[in-house]
């Protein structure tokens, strides 16, 4: 740039602009993963919000949802948050032809087909008429700078595994799966379904069955409709085995690690494969109570309290208390124990026996319906323990409890099965968010061990010893809270606003006065009135030649001392939003000074009282109470000309 003499005036200089930064990445949902894919989020960068586009830390870790599976067979997945540039998004409609004919709205979201986006100025750009044009265009020039600029790039997260949902395996008495029955997807298209069922060790299949299907194994398919199993062989046990399956742990979605196994436990024989049921909390999650953690067996629970009259329904394959629609436990039917093959009954009196051994297979030889029915403790008050079926003492309330057949000749005593403890109450931990930041420090607790619904949870944080406290909550007993959106429990409330960042020391500026002449004065950093430091500035001020202080005494070393500023108080500082009118104010209700954020503490809120619960991150700037000041400098004004120095005159005091 040069300055010719005919205008003295330089030529234009560039409008510059600060480069576009990286943008932070959004929050990871389940929408950002294939269509029918559902996974969880095991990691905190998944949050995103404090993730910068392209970054190592910004690594998203997640793994299939209980019931689906990875499509190319992976447990646990992850995912980077990448730069991606708005030019290459052609069908998002933001790459344009022309940015000139653009609307505001559009304007700041588009960008030109060369990648060069569209910038916008309120009241246009000179005499052109247009609002929006695009970076670089010879209209836009240094007096007539754009408001603002559409972004050229976005942050998005790479792509996150394919985990679809898996076919429900058949739940059924007496029947053993194969391994491929718990891999099956609910679409085909994504692999070939291999589930075969037989009936297990002890038990047969009807008759008509067999003859349909043959006697071996058999082939189950998928419904993608209801996403189960077509209904497998009805087995059932040979002899009057009842086997009853224990549940299998409910894996509450995702907090429990629930071994497979634990689907084959059951209470009696007819089972040829081990149980060896373990069930503990997932790494992400804590044990708060409940059950152990660890293995467990499938025992023998109540006995089921069957009523007297059922009928087996085959179309339906449930069991009704006859007569009604009401159904009870299958077992309770002998049509659906037995089969075909019911047992062979001999004729003798019920009231003669006295064990369940040899009451169990007779029929009364006095009555037309001739099963006979046991009850350890006796039917009735002090009654017998093998009875007619019909004997009207069975149910009879004389004590507290009725006095119900426990089995009878046709039907074998009926069992619950239950586990040998309770499912362990597992809740997600935590995010830790005091490891890490040198700015906090644990006061008491650990924090890194806390859950939903803890009750040994213990954290308290402060600021470190060098950090500087701007805001927010000391020393609070913390508890660990959901926060509903899905992602990582936090800590509330939030910990304290520290930073090591040391508050901006103040220096006195260098005397410019025309009549002074100061030495060593540069750098002094103000101190306190009355304090002494060890770089206490060696300031001299005096006045100049030909200048003398208008009162004795007070030239010479000066100190640079911190002078309380005069500071607007009228306002709170939530109430302000103006940057420049932020940092000159202190709050009016605390008379602490207010600090600044551009990007809010809070909606609505950029500017709020320090060490106020209002500061909710580290402020870009705080208004300073003081300011910095040399001490009261020397008032010099000009020294007289002396007029009467000459030969023969003697001149007293006019110096």
């Amino acid at each position: 740039r040069t300055c010719t003499h005919e205008d003295l005036v330089l030529k234009e200089p560039p409008l510059c602009w600060p480069r576009e930064p990286k943008p932070r990445c959004p929050p990871a949902t389940s929408e950002h993963a294939p269509s029918g894919s559902k996974v969880i989020f095991t990691s905190t960068a998944c949050r995103g919000h404090k993730c910068v586009a392209d970054s190592p830390e910004c690594t998203c870790n997640v793994k299939c949802a209980p019931g689906h599976k990875e499509v190319r067979g992976a447990k646990t997945s992850s995912s980077r948050c990448i730069l991606y540039r708005v030019v290459n998004d052609v069908e998002s409609g933001r790459v344009v032809d022309d940015c000139s004919a653009l609307e505001k709205q559009q304007c700041l979201r588009s960008v030109e087909t060369d990648g060069t986006p569209c910038c916008y100025r309120n009241l246009g750009f000179g005499n052109s008429g247009k609002m929006c044009l695009k970076r670089g265009d010879d209209r836009i020039t240094f007096d007539v700078a754009p408001d603002s600029c559409a972004p050229t790039m976005e942050a998005r997260w790479g792509p996150f595994p394919n985990c679809q949902p898996l076919c429900k395996p058949p739940i059924a008495p007496y029947v053993k799966l194969s391994a491929g029955c718990h891999e099956c997807f609910v679409d085909p298209d994504f692999g070939k379904c291999d589930c075969s069922v037989s009936c297990a060790l002890g038990s047969t299949a009807p008759q008509a069955w067999e003859k349909e299907k043959g006697d071996d194994a058999w082939q189950l398919e998928c419904n993608p409709e209801t996403g189960m199993f077509d209904d497998g062989p009805g087995c059932s046990p040979i002899g009057g085995a009842i086997e009853r399956f224990c549940e299998k742990p409910d894996p509450q979605n995702g907090a429990l690690d629930v071994s497979d196994t634990c689907a084959d436990c059951s209470i009696a024989l007819g089972n040829d494969k081990t149980c060896a049921c373990a069930v503990h909390c997932h790494d992400a999650y804590k044990h708060v109570g409940g059950g152990k953690q660890g293995e467990r067996t499938c025992r023998k629970g109540a006995v089921v309290v069957c009523p007297l009259n059922v009928k087996w329904s085959k179309s339906e394959k449930k069991c009704f208390v006859e007569g009604t629609s009401r159904h009870v436990d299958p077992f309770c039917c002998p049509a659906y124990v037995f089969g075909e093959r019911m047992p062979r009954l001999h004729q003798d009196d019920c009231l003669q026996h006295k064990d369940r051994q040899s009451c169990f297979g007779i029929h009364d030889a006095k009555d037309s319906r001739p099963e006979c029915c046991w009850n350890d403790k006796g039917f009735g008050h002090k009654g017998p323990q093998c009875v007619e079926k019909r004997d009207p003492r069975i149910g009879l309330k004389y004590t507290e409890q009725e006095s119900p057949a426990e089995e009878c000749s046709d039907r074998p005593p009926v069992f619950s099965a239950e586990w040998s403890d309770k499912d362990p109450t597992c809740k997600l931990r935590c995010k830790d968010d005091v490891s890490g930041n040198p700015a906090l420090r644990v006061t008491r607790g650990d924090c890194k061990d806390c859950a939903i619904d803890d009750p040994d949870c213990v954290c308290e944080v402060d600021c470190s010893g060098e950090a500087v406290f701007f805001g927010g909550y000391r020393q609070a007993a913390r508890q660990c809270e959901d926060d509903g959106r899905g992602l990582l429990p936090q800590l509330k409330p939030a910990p304290p606003v520290c930073s090591l960042e040391q508050e901006t020391l103040l220096f006195c500026k260098v005397p410019t006065e025309p009549s002074l002449a100061p030495t060593h004065c540069d750098g002094c950093r103000a101190l306190r009135k009355g304090s002494a430091s060890a770089d206490a500035c060696k300031c001299s001020v005096y006045c100049k030649d030909g200048f003398l202080p208008e009162k004795p005494n007070t030239d010479g070393r000066k100190a640079c001392l911190q002078k309380e500023r005069f500071m607007s108080t009228e306002l709170q500082c939530s109430s302000i939003n103006d940057k420049f009118l932020c940092l000159q104010s202190k709050d009016r209700d605390s008379s602490t000074a207010c600090c600044y954020h551009a990007d809010g503490f809070s909606p609505g809120v950029k500017c709020a009282a320090k060490e106020s619960k209002e500061v909710t991150k580290v402020p870009q700037e705080c208004a300073s109470l003081f300011e910095a000041v040399f001490e009261d400098l020397p008032v010099c004004k000009p020294r007289c000309i002396n007029m009467l120095q000459m030969e023969g005159v003697d001149v007293i005091g006019c110096e």
